[in-house]
């Protein structure tokens, strides 16, 4: 038992032994035990292998980190040991190509085309130039000439220039002399009065320019035509003014004037139309703008001229007061509105001997309004022989159908064109109260139904310009033309 301790320990003693001389001698690891002592010569650690004995092929460690070469202008970063690479190339970046050197990387030096040249184009007197050298190039543009006329205006010179397109090189520059406000033409605007002179405007045709000046005795020339002429008038609502056409004051005015209906002025049931006194009328201004004198109003609300006919167109004359017995000088006649539903008929089917026939007939009674019309004309123009009349168109209602209103005004022209002595104010077609202008309501105001019947103030204007108008230019009292005060108008 003890020889076999013996042996045991013996053997333990000899491992130890051999295992201390391997410590010793550097062999630990899995390296290949040659019985012999190795010098080990290691490699650097590498990001594909640890480091590694390149005598034994012993290893020691573990792999190492990636060698990256550096980015270049045309390889990205790269690991000089595996090949990987990181981000992108880095490209060339060249400088400009000169006259004498071609385009080079100012990284890599790398060189790329050839020369170049910095032309400065060329112009209508010069070649293609480098800048940097001055070396030349083709040839110059030459000019390309255009003729440009700048007309002349009334206050500037014109001229007519030869110049180069290109470069704006003037060759020649013709002066053509301004106009000048030589075609001036003076036109009457219409505003002479008996109380103000008028005035005559002229337009330039070539500019914005105008001129106007004052026709020096046209109030006078008005004034001293119409003092003491005396005005009538037969109408319906739209020549009524209280107390001027009904009441106290027309009672003590003409006797055939009683009890008529009036429209204008009557407060507060009557609309009011935007005037402020009988001068706001389309009548009364007439009167006034002509420097005469009113006689008889005898219009009354709601007439027609079917009634007109029989009675109330021959009292036209002053029978009580201090004019009895004083006849118009001027007859304005404005009726038809309340005929829009009659039979309209033909005037010019009728002979002017029916028409004497039937207005000589106290019992005549109308079947068309074209009858009853032209037989009223008769009566007045036979009562009043020395009278000028003025017959008004219709103005469009919005309570009428349009083609009825102008089928009233057609009868009133033919009416009006059998007369000598009879005048046409056309207000239909001249005063612009239409229903397609834009400002119509502004003209003939909505009344409480809501209908646009009776014209406001400025309708009353547009009515009177129209009618007073008319008069200056076929009244035989008239003594003179305002168009001959006009400048130049004598020459």
């Amino acid at each position: 038992m003890k020889r076999v301790l013996l042996v045991i320990l013996a053997s333990i003693l000899l491992l130890v032994c051999f295992t201390s001389c391997d410590i010793i001698s550097g062999f630990i690891g899995d390296g290949p035990s040659t019985g012999t002592e190795c010098e080990h010569e290691w490699t650097e650690a590498t990001c594909k292998t640890p480091s590694t004995c390149t005598k034994c092929g012993r290893t020691n460690g573990e792999k190492g980190d990636h060698r990256y070469l550096d980015a270049t202008c045309e390889e990205p970063k790269t690991c000089q040991d595996c090949g990987k690479t990181v981000g992108r190339f880095l490209g060339h970046d060249y400088s400009m190509a000169t006259c004498t050197s071609p385009k080079i990387c100012k990284v890599c030096g790398d060189v790329k085309g050839e020369t170049e040249h910095d032309f400065i184009p060329a112009t209508c007197e010069e070649p293609m130039i480098c800048r940097d050298c001055g070396a030349i190039k083709g040839e110059p543009l030459g000019h390309d000439m255009d003729v440009v006329v700048t007309e002349p205006t009334c206050s500037a010179d014109g001229c007519e220039r030869t110049l180069c397109s290109v470069c704006g090189l003037v060759e020649s520059n013709v002066v053509i002399p301004m106009i000048g406000h030589d075609d001036l033409a003076f036109e009457y605007n219409g505003d002479a009065t008996a109380a103000k002179d008028g005035t005559a405007t002229a337009s330039c045709p070539y500019c914005d320019y105008s001129i106007t000046e004052k026709l020096v005795g046209s109030s006078t020339m008005i004034a001293d035509s119409f003092v003491g002429k005396k005005i009538s008038i037969l109408g319906d609502s739209i020549s009524t003014y209280i107390n001027i056409t009904s009441g106290a004051a027309a009672n003590t005015t003409n006797s055939t004037i009683r009890n008529n209906i009036v429209w204008y002025g009557y407060q507060p049931s009557q609309p009011v139309f935007g005037g402020t006194s009988v001068d706001s009328t389309w009548w009364q201004m007439t009167v006034n703008a002509l420097g005469a004198t009113l006689l008889v109003n005898n219009s009354n609300a709601g007439e027609s001229v079917y009634q007109s006919v029989l009675n109330r167109c021959m009292q036209l004359h002053d029978d009580t007061g201090d004019n009895a017995g004083e006849t118009p000088d001027i007859i304005f006649v404005y009726l038809g509105t309340n005929d829009n539903h009659r039979t309209m008929g033909n005037v010019n089917s009728l002979t002017m001997d029916q028409i004497k026939a039937k207005g000589d007939d106290p019992s005549f009674t109308p079947t068309t309004l074209a009858e009853a019309y032209a037989v009223m004309l008769y009566r007045i123009q036979k009562t009043y022989p020395n009278a000028e009349i003025y017959c008004l168109t219709n103005l469009e209602r919005s309570d009428m159908d349009i083609s009825l209103t102008h089928a009233v005004s057609g009868v009133i022209r033919d009416a009006v064109a059998r007369f000598d002595g009879i005048y046409l104010a056309d207000i239909g077609l001249l005063s612009g109260i239409t229903r397609d202008n834009p400002d119509y309501e502004t003209y003939m105001p909505k009344d409480q139904g809501g209908k646009s019947l009776h014209p406001g103030a400025e309708g009353m204007k547009e009515i009177y310009r129209v009618v007073f108008d008319t008069v200056l230019k076929n009244s035989r009292y008239m003594s003179g033309e305002i168009e001959d005060l006009i400048p130049g108008s004598g020459d």
